[in-house]
């Protein structure tokens, strides 16, 4: 598949935004706080360049909350945030709980609860943007090293396929976590994406039609 060029990047930048923005207001009304998403870079990568980057970082474990979805495109969506983020994040959901210990024990349970919300939120966006249906699988916690991560997902086991990779903060009172939310693409699903985009542009710009 070609890189996107600028108004088809807009388009999908456009969905994340208000994938965000839905998952933010649901999750702030989950926790009656005051919770800001916001997406501050969007790359397409290939599963070499993503885990280069992954590694880069000091972080050596991950928690990823997946859901495969399908639709005229399909793939695997996933939540994704370091070890020790993961525990500021549960510490802000889980406020009543008196000690580590109740943390741990309730870790998966909110975890993919936050992960579904959000991933559950862009595949409405995409779904909505596109005028068609996306069905979605039931959300699966994974701990571990990215590598180990991503081998869990069957839509991401190629050299073709790449990563719509969204890098997101999240602002929870005076804490600001750092995450990410993928959507993992073989090579004919990125094709059937294009195309959606293009089909969307000519009907809301077609006078920009860049096909």
């Amino acid at each position: 598949m070609n890189d996107l060029q600028g108004l088809e990047q807009d388009i999908l930048l456009d969905a994340f935004s208000i994938g965000t923005g839905d998952a933010e207001a649901e999750l702030s009304e989950l926790t009656h706080s005051n919770i800001v998403i916001s997406v501050f870079q969007f790359n397409i990568l290939s599963r070499a360049k993503l885990t280069e980057i992954l590694n880069q970082t000091n972080n050596k474990e991950y928690i990823a909350i997946n859901q495969s979805f399908d639709s005229e495109f399909s793939g695997c969506s996933s939540f994704l945030i370091s070890q020790n983020q993961s525990c500021q994040l549960l510490t802000h959901f889980i406020k009543d709980q008196e000690n580590s210990e109740q943390l741990v024990n309730r870790e998966e349970e909110v975890l993919r609860e936050i992960g579904n919300v959000i991933l559950n939120s862009g595949i409405n966006a995409f779904s909505e943007l596109f005028e068609l249906a996306i069905k979605s699988s039931l959300p699966q916690y994974y701990r571990g090293d990215f590598e180990s991560i991503q081998a869990n997902c069957q839509h991401f086991n190629s050299v073709d396929e790449k990563a719509y990779c969204v890098s997101i903060d999240m602002q929870l009172d005076d804490v600001k976590i750092n995450a990410y939310i993928m959507y993992l693409l073989k090579l004919n699903s990125q094709n059937e994406l294009a195309r959606l985009i293009s089909e969307y542009i000519n009907r809301i710009y077609p006078a920009q039609n860049i096909s």
